[in-house]
């Protein structure tokens, strides 16, 4: 799989938040001490790989909850089995 833009380190940060939750944005911004727009940039584009699902919340529009797709669950176990092996 082919992520241009996002660092590798940024990407095993985001597979270290609890997507079973739905996080927000400003929550995994802040659980991975990163700036929103830094979030939200590379949301939009691991949504566009598939790896990751953002929803806008029905009541509040602005509020965007995030979970792994089918896809994003397989690459989350595999830089799980890559981190053990190092």
């Amino acid at each position: 799989m082919e992520i241009k833009k996002i660092c590798v380190d940024t990407l095993l940060v985001l597979f270290n938040v609890e997507f079973e939750t739905k996080p927000t944005l400003t929550d995994i911004a802040k659980q991975t001490n990163r700036t929103l727009p830094h979030i939200g940039k590379m949301m939009r584009e691991l949504n566009k790989k598939g790896i990751f699902m953002v929803r806008t919340d029905k009541r509040n529009k602005r509020r965007k909850q995030v979970t792994l797709t089918t896809k994003g669950k397989i690459v989350k176990e595999a830089v799980e089995v890559l981190r053990r092996n190092l």
